[in-house]
């Protein structure tokens, strides 16, 4: 049952008196006065655990509540809680509803507070806005910060990379600058430039790119891992404010957890199976419809993006 508009404790800031519109907290407060005489102290309309019939959420996001419309039921005097008679009090500071000085409701309602000792849910805003969480109630990293994290570590490892695949991508770029050369003075000469065939091209150039790949993915591997292991986050997860972690329990990843989470990133850059990129690009989009926000390598590890600041 709801109880009636007025001056309340605060729960947030116990020195303080705050409205209740019947509905929903709104942000008018004001210190606390000292109480006159003969009139009852009011305490908070919410009560301290979720009440029968309220729908709970489930273990990664919490739903915030709404007290029962005031119409459904009978409202007692002004300044009396429901279930008392006048006089009867129940503990708590003072509020003086009507007393002068005390501005009325206004619009902008911030959503009324959750209840306590519900552990894993973390506070949405208000009309049952949600915010994901892990179990014990840290916020997960938004897909704009892990998109974020991930251009920023693709742009290290590039840089990481390239010094070490110099001599074969010179050897590529020796062959075509040959074959465009050769092509050019049999044109000069009146002839038909003779090109090689996709098959021959392929042949010429694979062994490079193979190895720049299998470079690349060395990279890859030992760059994700060693900054796992170490911060649990990658320089880009750093510079987003995000990291990761096990979903049911927070504090440094295990190294199984770490290699677990490279399974599907090494299998999506399989080289010469391209095929395998659609596996890199599914574990990617994964978190975008997942009720956990866990991509597969997230999922295979048991592990979860969350925000550290």
């Amino acid at each position: 049952m709801s109880a009636p508009s007025g001056w309340y404790d605060d729960p947030q800031d116990p020195t303080h008196l705050r409205y209740w519109d019947g509905v929903l907290w709104t942000d008018h407060r004001t210190p606390k006065a000292p109480p006159a005489p003969g009139i009852p102290p009011m305490t908070s309309p919410l009560p301290t655990a979720p009440a029968a019939g309220v729908p709970q959420a489930d273990s990664s996001v919490f739903q915030q509540s709404r007290p029962v419309d005031q119409a459904q039921t009978p409202q007692p005097p002004y300044g009396q809680q429901p279930g008392q008679q006048p006089g009867q009090t129940s503990g708590g500071g003072a509020a003086y509803p009507g007393a002068p000085g005390y501005p009325g409701a206004a619009p902008g309602y911030p959503g009324a507070p959750g209840y306590p000792g519900v552990g894993g849910y973390q506070p949405g805003g208000a009309f049952g806005i949600v915010v994901k969480a892990t179990p014990d109630g840290v916020p997960l990293a938004s897909m704009g910060s892990r998109l974020g994290a991930r251009i920023v570590d693709w742009l290290l490892m590039t840089a990481i990379t390239i010094p070490l695949v110099y001599d074969p991508l010179s050897r590529v770029g020796t062959y075509f600058v040959d074959l465009f050369e050769e092509m050019d003075r049999q044109a000069r000469q009146g002839q038909t430039p003779v090109q090689p065939t996709p098959t021959e091209m392929a042949a010429a150039i694979q062994g490079p790119l193979l190895t720049v790949a299998l470079v690349a993915l060395a990279v890859g591997l030992l760059y994700e891992s060693i900054f796992l292991l170490l911060k649990g986050a990658t320089p880009g997860k750093l510079l987003l404010g995000i990291g990761v972690r096990l979903r049911e329990r927070p504090g440094r990843l295990p190294l199984g957890a770490v290699l677990l989470r490279q399974v599907i990133w090494a299998i999506g850059n399989i080289p010469g199976l391209s095929f395998m990129g659609l596996v890199g690009l599914l574990d990617a989009l994964w978190p975008l419809w997942d009720d956990k926000r866990q991509a597969l390598h997230d999922k295979l590890a048991k592990t979860q993006v969350v925000r550290t600041r």
